[in-house]
């Protein structure tokens, strides 16, 4: 896993912040896999129980170890029936790519998944319930922030593999999304998160305000640090038509 893979450390600064707080957080991304039994079939069951748009590419023959992919999964065949194709593809027509696992380390299916998101440039969140992080919820909130997600390609080890994964990718995704039946995908959490931090670096701002020389003054109209200098020149209301200082 090189650098390009996404860590669960992130961090925002204050447009990131207001972009994210206005356009991504509001929306659930569509959610898409291969349809195998696990982590993928888990992922497209949450998505038709809370009616998330689903869907992505299954190996020719819509072939599953569990036998024929099930017809309610929307999985659109790749030419062939070889399981990378499918798994290359997803990675490839998703904004991110989260790889779930029980076990700390990935092989198998779930690295190659890894390694061709890489090659196709698409960053990768890798959450597993051992030596994961404390709360992988946040962490793919954050990921999913960080990097605008509208389609997110959810992958991890077969049902024979890993008999856990599914009930773990479930429970992930439940806590990340407790309400999504309206669409108005209400997440409190990280709304909160994100405000405190927000409120964080307005704070910092008016600490600073010392800073700036004795004839800058602050736009009594604006709660965020606008300055100009009097005796610039004002508007039709009396304020200045040019900014000198935009913290």
């Amino acid at each position: 896993m090189n650098t390009n893979t996404y860590l669960a450390n992130f961090s925002f600064d204050a447009c990131q912040i207001y972009r994210v707080n206005n356009v991504v957080v509001n929306r659930v991304p569509n959610i898409i896999s291969g349809g195998q039994t696990g982590a993928d079939r888990a992922a497209l069951n949450f998505a038709i129980q809370h009616g998330i748009p689903h869907g992505g590419w299954c190996p020719k023959g819509r072939l599953a170890e569990d036998g024929p992919i099930d017809v309610r999964y929307p999985l659109k065949e790749t030419p062939s029936p070889n399981h990378v194709q499918r798994t290359e593809w997803n990675a490839r027509d998703s904004d991110g790519t989260v790889v779930f696992s029980i076990g700390e380390v990935l092989t198998g299916g779930s690295k190659k998944t890894v390694e061709l998101a890489e090659k196709h440039g698409k960053p990768v969140l890798h959450l597993s319930r051992s030596g994961g992080p404390a709360s992988p919820e946040q962490a793919l909130l954050g990921f999913i922030l960080e990097h605008n997600i509208k389609v997110l390609n959810v992958a991890g080890p077969r049902a024979s593999k890993e008999p856990e994964v599914g009930a773990f990718v479930q429970e992930v995704l439940d806590k990340t999304w407790p309400s999504t039946g309206n669409h108005s995908n209400r997440l409190p959490s990280i709304r909160l998160t994100i405000s405190e931090h927000l409120n964080g670096v307005l704070r910092d701002w008016r600490d600073s305000l010392h800073h700036f020389p004795k004839n800058t003054i602050q736009r009594p109209d604006c709660p965020i640090p606008f300055f100009w200098k009097p005796g610039q020149g004002t508007g039709r209301h009396g304020r200045s038509e040019s900014v000198k200082h935009r913290v």
